[in-house]
């Protein structure tokens, strides 16, 4: 057998382990996680969702960071480097923290194949155990139910946002799509969904387990005055908060629902006005509305796409791309957007794109994130 010293092998080696890129089910990697005899004694956070996902996750994270706690960050893909998927304290890890959680879980898997998503959401969490975090927060990358991060226990999970998203496996409409979803839920423990419009599946998935379910709009809320937003869930009321730093009016949603989290966890990782607040005006998340300043000013932007059912324009414009750009950016002279040759394939498979952007008005190649 081949020894694999660096990071760049063992993922040359894991794109060959399975059979299949994506296999969803949870057999193999639980089979695999209970062998290594590890389990957090730290407060797992889920987020599952069509959108916003990514953007919750990097709220949480940096408000827990200011609070003074150790954070880790599960999230995928990455933009330039592996390391980015699992971060602790706003940092990626080193090679070396990686490959230690891959060599473990090599030694513990026997004759059992996993996928190199499976491989990598096991040694996220091996990693933050190791590491001795305080919380740790894991995005589901495909669906919820099936996915590999829903073999741990959460503390909390949140859907974000129901869309059509990977419509070969987790179904062409919403109705079955948030019941994929819905599968991070668990009885008794609280259960956020931040869609406006949830579907009824989802519900009731909800209320048959017995979650604790928190509906924005029935159990918290916000509104926007100006240039500051509110809070409110239950009793708790936070006013005068400061607009997110990520950019995008649908921001303020993903904020709702970090916000719901933390009051859910309050009484174990209390976060004071003072964290929360520097949180929410430092946060970052490359990728997304990110402003690269140079010679010309350049602005990265995901681009989720809507499976095959809908042409990719509407697509774009249902992600509200166009209205915010000319929102945050008056001047610039947008036009046109480029796909990618591949486009139609890469809708398919509902892939995540950046669209590249010049100020002066010329269209650049939309470019997969990957």
């Amino acid at each position: 057998m081949m020894q694999r010293t660096t990071l760049n092998e063992w993922l040359q080696w894991l794109e060959g382990l399975h059979v299949t890129t994506i296999d969803m089910g949870l057999e193999r990697v639980r089979k695999v996680w209970h062998a290594m005899q590890v389990q957090p004694a730290f407060p797992v956070i889920m987020v599952a969702g069509t959108n916003g996902k990514g953007s919750v996750c990097a709220m949480l994270s940096t408000m827990y960071q200011r609070a003074g706690f150790k954070v880790g960050c599960y999230t995928s893909p990455h933009i330039q480097h592996y390391n980015e998927r699992v971060a602790i304290d706003l940092k990626p890890v080193s090679d070396e923290r990686i490959i230690k959680s891959f060599v473990a879980i090599d030694a513990a898997r026997g004759d059992t194949s996993l996928t190199y998503f499976e491989f990598g959401t096991l040694g996220a969490m091996h990693s933050f155990i190791e590491e001795k975090v305080d919380v740790a927060i894991m995005e589901v990358g495909l669906g919820g139910r099936l996915d590999a991060v829903n073999i741990f226990e959460p503390d909390v999970s949140v859907v974000v946002s129901v869309d059509i998203d990977h419509a070969a496996i987790l179904g062409d409409n919403r109705e079955d799509i948030g019941f994929e979803k819905a599968g991070i839920y668990r009885p008794g423990k609280p259960a956020i969904c931040a869609d406006p419009q949830p579907p009824q599946r989802l519900l009731d998935h909800a209320a048959a387990i017995g979650a604790d379910l928190k509906l924005l709009g029935r159990d918290y809320s916000y509104s926007r005055m100006d240039n500051q937003w509110s809070f409110q869930m239950g009793s708790a009321r936070r006013h005068a908060l400061p607009m997110p730093a990520l950019r995008g009016g649908y921001q303020l949603g993903n904020a709702a629902a970090a916000l719901a989290v933390l009051d859910c966890l309050h009484e174990r990782l209390p976060v004071g006005i003072g964290a929360l607040k520097q949180g929410l005006v430092e946060v970052e998340w490359p990728g997304r509305f990110q402003v690269l300043p140079g010679g010309r000013w350049w602005c990265w932007m995901s681009v989720t796409t809507r499976m095959r059912s809908r042409p990719w324009w509407p697509a774009c414009a249902s992600c509200r791309l166009p209205k915010t750009v000319t929102q945050y950016f008056p001047c610039w002279r947008t036009r046109t957007w480029l796909p990618w040759p591949n486009w139609p394939r890469m809708n398919s498979m509902a892939g995540s794109w950046l669209a590249l952007i010049c100020h002066a008005g010329r269209a650049a190649p939309v470019l997969p994130r990957n």
